[in-house]
């Protein structure tokens, strides 16, 4: 059936209380997010092509299969439900420049659980969550979002708008976007009132953002990638974004962002994972982590912004929050690299001195 419409200093290894920490992050995080996809569909279903020029379904389709095939260069679908279970497929067979804005329209969450792989790039929203599992693939030629912020511009996203912007509205609920699995895009965006990477998510010589806010704006094409602009109601005491997985941009550019509110103490960033953007083909890796002014940020995983072995300069490394309690052996920068921290408070667990890097430490009082 078809719908058309028109220097290092790093201690190798974990050490077992940061392994433990890590166990425990992500068991709670697995406890409080993530309940069994049983009875979800195994693929998509209630495709309506709104914008654009798409065909959802092919005769080649199996029972585990559902190819979209995009003509357009932009086009925007709203789906009943979206799910693939394991051993299943969603196809989307576009120009490698082209983008599609899957809007989720039922109350139930997406899971991920099998394989969606995409020629350009493939936009989810699901205002009540997503989660990719242990056995989710994603794989696409340019970006990958998925969110549970509605779309506030969708009509001008397919007119050709380099912005993409996020709200969450009254009565949607405070869902979280969860990784497990394994994702491979030119850019990546995870964004939601909490966001856990416990999987693999790699964008080299690309820009990968996990955010949390209740309001964000996604930049296509320009340098800043994701604004995060009002603070998410996220109740309870998990933070606001964990990543116990691992994340690589070489050359690229890695943004941990939660919006928060000042004197409004929370925990908006846990990071005992492994955050990678090393220095590559002549550009500089990034690696920013902002908990906002009112947010505890937790770094005691491994991170790395230091040069390939090819060569070159170190790249850039920036920490803000109200706290930073940082693990400062397992971060790497390499000669000629900058590390900027700014905080209210800093849980340093080893000394700053270094002779391999530009230092700036700064206070926001």
């Amino acid at each position: 059936m078809s719908h058309r419409a028109s220097a290092s200093w790093h201690e190798p290894g974990w050490n077992l209380s940061r392994a433990l920490r890590a166990a425990v992050v992500l068991a709670l995080a697995a406890w409080s997010l993530i309940s069994p996809s049983a009875g979800a569909a195994p693929l998509p279903v209630g495709g309506d092509v709104k914008l654009g020029d798409a065909f959802i379904g092919s005769v080649d389709d199996g029972p585990s299969q559902l190819t979209i095939t995009q003509a357009s260069d932009r086009a925007v679908i709203e789906w009943a439900g979206f799910d693939i279970a394991e051993d299943h497929m969603v196809v989307f067979r576009q120009n490698p420049n082209a983008a599609v804005l899957n809007i989720v329209t039922g109350a139930s969450p997406s899971w991920l659980d099998g394989t969606l792989q995409a020629d350009g790039s493939v936009y989810l929203i699901n205002p009540y969550g997503i989660t990719i599992t242990a056995t989710g693939v994603i794989d696409t030629g340019g970006a990958f979002a998925a969110a549970t912020l509605r779309a506030a511009n969708a009509a001008a996203f397919y007119d050709g708008a380099h912005l993409l912007e996020f709200a969450a509205q009254p009565g949607d609920p405070p869902a979280a976007v969860v990784n497990e699995g394994l994702i491979t895009a030119q850019d990546v965006l995870l964004l939601g009132s909490r966001v856990v990477n416990a999987g693999t998510i790699t964008a080299n010589l690309g820009r990968v953002a996990l955010g949390s806010a209740s309001r964000a704006t996604l930049d296509l094409t320009g340098e800043g990638f994701l604004q995060v602009l009002l603070p998410a109601e996220a109740p309870g005491y998990d933070p606001l974004l964990t990543n116990t997985g691992t994340i690589s941009a070489d050359g690229g550019l890695v943004q941990l962002k939660a919006a928060t509110v000042y004197q409004a103490f929370r925990e908006a960033i846990n990071m005992p994972g492994e955050v990678d953007a090393r220095s590559a083909t002549g550009r500089e890796g990034k690696i920013i982590f902002d908990g906002g002014p009112g947010g505890l940020v937790k770094v005691d995983g491994a991170v790395d912004a230091s040069p390939q072995p090819s060569g070159g300069p170190g790249g850039f490394v920036d920490i803000a929050g109200s706290t930073v309690d940082m693990y400062f052996p397992n971060m790497r920068l390499g000669a000629g690299g900058t590390f900027v921290l700014t905080a209210n408070a800093i849980g340093a667990k080893k000394s700053l001195a270094l002779t391999t890097r530009t230092r700036r430490v700064s206070s926001r009082a």
